[in-house]
């Protein structure tokens, strides 16, 4: 699917909304990606999640890993539908308290990792649940994620042999110093984001 139609499909769910902003780095944006429409909508979800699969559906995954959160769901729903199309044994081990639990019964050791994540910005965290995997001997072999709002090279994603994403848009931000008058007119919106 292209980014354009995926755009317009979650610009209708109402997953893109328009406003004033903190987000999770502290900085400011008039665009916020409201995953939680995505996340809670198992159809938009596997819609979403149908596109990550095609994308890796000949790189051999075994295992597929996120973020908790958003991150766990998609790994969830990814696996489900790889599994469906190629007959594979995947797994899904989930990372708490930085260990990854649940791949004592199916050694991750030399196996291909597809890591997922609902929205990609600083990369942090899908950063952390790659060191993990890789820590505990995967081979990352990929990363999906619905939305992409980075804007530059990110060091700890860059040897990542193969990057999707279902929209990749290049949305401005902010510190609040450096924040456009226009937009400190606007009032912090007090649900969505961090101006909570």
């Amino acid at each position: 699917m292209d980014n354009g139609r995926f755009l317009k499909i979650l610009e209708d769910a109402g997953a893109i909304v328009a406003g004033h902003f903190i987000l999770t780095s502290g900085r400011h944006s008039n665009t916020y990606f409201d995953k939680d429409v995505i996340l809670t909508n198992p159809k938009l979800l596997l819609t979403c999640c149908q596109d990550i699969a095609l994308a890796f559906l000949d790189d051999n995954i075994s295992f597929v890993i996120g973020p908790a959160g958003g991150g766990n769901l998609m790994a969830s729903s990814v696996a489900t539908l790889l599994i469906q199309m190629t007959g594979n044994d995947i797994r899904t081990p989930f990372i708490k308290d930085g260990i990854l639990r649940g791949s004592r019964y199916a050694p991750i050791q030399d196996k291909n990792v597809l890591i997922v994540d609902d929205v990609l910005t600083t990369g942090g965290s899908v950063g952390k649940v790659i060191e993990i995997a890789r820590t505990n001997g995967g081979i990352i072999v990929g990363l999906g994620t619905i939305f992409d709002r980075t804007k530059v090279s990110l060091p700890n994603l860059d040897d990542i042999p193969k990057r999707f994403s279902l929209i990749t848009l290049d949305l401005e931000d902010w510190s609040y110093a450096e924040c456009p008058d226009w937009l400190k007119k606007i009032p912090v919106d007090p649900v969505l984001g961090h101006g909570r």
